[in-house]
């Protein structure tokens, strides 16, 4: 039923701003009104500007949590997007708080500075794997 309501959602939003290409609503974060959105083609004040439109929308008003992807993050996996939330926001300029509401939008697009892409390697993943068991860690 929530992946109708993503997809529904998603038509909707997609009028609204057009950058918009993929919305995920984390079963963890389901109960919070907060998602995922993918965005194409991102520019520098994009976020705030978006994020600013959803909160005014019923079923964004409540959320928590925006977390802004470049549209190759994948917004349908929740680890690989923490991963672009901890590595490529800049938490100085990329956070944008609603102090009144205790909203936050976070702009882990990258789009405002040039960075370069960091990303993993089959191999090293798998090294960590390997020696994740090693190390006897859960």
């Amino acid at each position: 039923m929530a992946q109708a309501w993503e997809r529904l959602l998603l038509a909707f939003l997609h009028r609204l701003a057009p950058s918009i290409t993929d919305i995920h609503l984390p079963s963890e974060w389901v109960f919070h009104q907060s998602a995922i959105i993918s965005l194409e083609n991102p520019q520098p004040g994009m976020v705030r500007n978006i994020s600013a439109r959803l909160w005014n929308l019923p079923w964004f008003r409540s959320a928590r949590i925006l977390l802004f992807v470049a549209v190759d993050a994948e917004p349908v996996e929740l680890s690989r997007a923490a991963w672009r939330a901890i590595n490529v926001t800049d938490y100085a300029t990329d956070c944008i708080h609603d102090r009144a509401t205790g909203r936050v939008a976070f702009d882990a697009t990258g789009c405002r500075l040039p960075r370069p892409e960091v990303s993993s390697s089959i191999e090293t993943a798998a090294l960590v794997a390997r020696r994740w068991k090693e190390y006897q860690l859960p």
